[in-house]
């Protein structure tokens, strides 16, 4: 983090390490910096981490790129829905996803089952 202080230049090898950069910038309150790690996460958002991605944009109150995830999620529903972070998430990170006007669901019985779930904790 020191190092992209001075010399404004930082190495990321995937958007997990720009998340916990951006969980830095936060804390130090460095908004350009939160600015541009939003803007390289946005652009490495796929199925295999917009759950993960999602997760952090809650914690970190990142609106946009808390958008950016949920759209990864609900475009791609039917492959993010059975992964282990899919059945972690909040019950209100559920029901957004669920509510959403772009999903398409082809069995009413998976929004039931999903509800049943988040109603009883998991």
């Amino acid at each position: 983090m020191l190092d992209c202080i001075y010399t404004a230049r930082m190495k990321l090898a995937n958007a997990q390490e720009a998340v916990e950069a951006m969980k830095c910038a936060e804390r130090f309150q460095i908004e350009e910096l939160q600015v541009i790690l939003s803007k390289y996460i946005e652009g490495e958002l796929d199925t295999s981490n917009c759950i993960e991605i999602l997760t952090a944009a809650v914690g970190l109150k990142s609106a946009k790129l808390r958008i950016a995830a949920m759209e990864v999620v609900v475009d791609n529903f039917y492959r993010v829905l059975y992964e282990d972070g899919f059945r972690l998430l909040p019950f209100e990170l559920v029901s957004e996803v669920i509510s959403c006007d772009k999903l398409v669901v082809r069995s009413g019985l998976i929004i039931l089952q999903l509800s049943y779930v988040g109603a009883c904790g998991g």
